[in-house]
């Protein structure tokens, strides 16, 4: 399928009669890879081969083609300063209350009782806040990008959307392999990791060297098969802070504007983050925010629910939230189209 488009894209085709008589052309050659696919391994040209055809090339529109030009000059000075120096506006938007749709067990039974009789419970500040693991509570966003582009330049320009939002001055990318969001450990965050038994020394967040606030980081991190976006720097510019290295060496990347996606069919073109390292309840909120600022269009969460001011959490502990695929089920290309693969290495 992602031979096709890329195909598609290189001989610049745009009408199935062009395919097929190139299929044609192919399997005289004894190459009948691509006549089967034209014609589902009929006699005739699939009914849908058009509309496949036109699917790699979606009209754009005029704020769309100015978000494919290239990011240079007074733009890109702009973003670097706001990274540098975050704007405080977001700061009054991220009030929102946390509540708990389901908690497992004899728990959610009557937690569903209390959700029929129209209330749910709430998350007071003296109760544990939750949080979010790849192991204990899951949660993953699910996003399509800006016009079906996902480049190191998107990826830049959300770490500066996340750095407007209060708490996250200090957000940077991850260094793990595929790529994501480390996301600054909050005092509150702290609290709640050390309730939880997850903190793995008991000392006050005030007392916390910056060496082991760096390493109690959260993070979001991009999944290999969804948008991976690994990067890391080769240097440090003279004066600059270890966590804003990123700002100035990151545009310089020769694979700056590359888009990533550009051989996949629209429908495939997602990216995918999920929760690592205690990730805290105002990261997702403000990641989702700094997502929709960027104009990325938000397709499913995974673990809880954002509706207005409430942060609802729909995930249970110890993995019991996890979708898994039955034997036999949908196929990787389904699952990742759905946001349930589980593969994020």
């Amino acid at each position: 399928h992602l031979e096709v488009y890329r195909l598609v894209r290189e001989r610049k085709i745009h009408l199935a009669e062009e395919l097929f008589s190139l299929a044609q052309s192919l399997n005289e050659g004894g190459e009948p890879g691509l006549l089967n696919y034209c014609t589902g391994g009929g006699a005739t040209v699939k009914k849908n081969l058009q509309k496949t055809i036109d699917a790699v090339w979606v009209p754009t529109s005029q704020e769309d083609s100015g978000h494919q030009k290239v990011l240079c000059g007074p733009k890109l000075q702009e973003l670097q300063r706001r990274a540098l120096k975050p704007s405080k506006k977001c700061s009054e938007n991220t009030s929102f209350k946390v509540v708990e749709l389901c908690v497992g067990g004899l728990a959610s039974i009557l937690d569903a009782g209390i959700r029929r009789r129209g209330r749910s419970k709430a998350i007071s500040k003296e109760e544990k806040l939750p949080l979010f693991d790849h192991f204990e509570r899951q949660a993953e966003i699910i996003f399509r990008p800006h016009g079906g582009i996902w480049r190191l330049r998107d990826f830049f320009e959300v770490l500066v959307a996340c750095r407007q939002h209060d708490g996250l001055a200090a957000v940077e990318p991850s260094p793990c392999p595929q790529g994501g969001l480390r996301l600054p450990r909050s005092e509150a965050g702290w609290k709640a990791m050390m309730a939880a038994g997850v903190a793995g020394q008991d000392k006050a967040f005030a007392k916390l060297s910056d060496s082991e606030r760096a390493s109690a980081a959260a993070e979001l991190r991009l999944c290999q098969a969804c948008g991976a976006m690994p990067w890391a720097s080769n240097g440090m510019p003279k004066g600059a802070k270890a966590h804003n290295v990123w700002i100035y060496a990151m545009p310089k990347e020769a694979n700056f504007e590359d888009d990533t996606l550009y051989d996949r069919p629209m429908e495939e073109k997602i990216v995918r983050l999920w929760a690592k390292h205690h990730v805290e309840d105002k990261h997702l909120v403000a990641v989702i925010q700094a997502l929709e600022a960027c104009q990325h269009q938000i397709c499913q969460t995974k673990g809880f629910d954002l509706k207005r001011d409430e942060l609802c959490v729909t995930g249970t502990q110890a993995g019991s939230g996890a979708e898994k695929p039955a034997q036999g089920g949908s196929s990787e290309a389904e699952l990742i189209r759905d946001g349930l693969s589980t593969s994020c290495s």
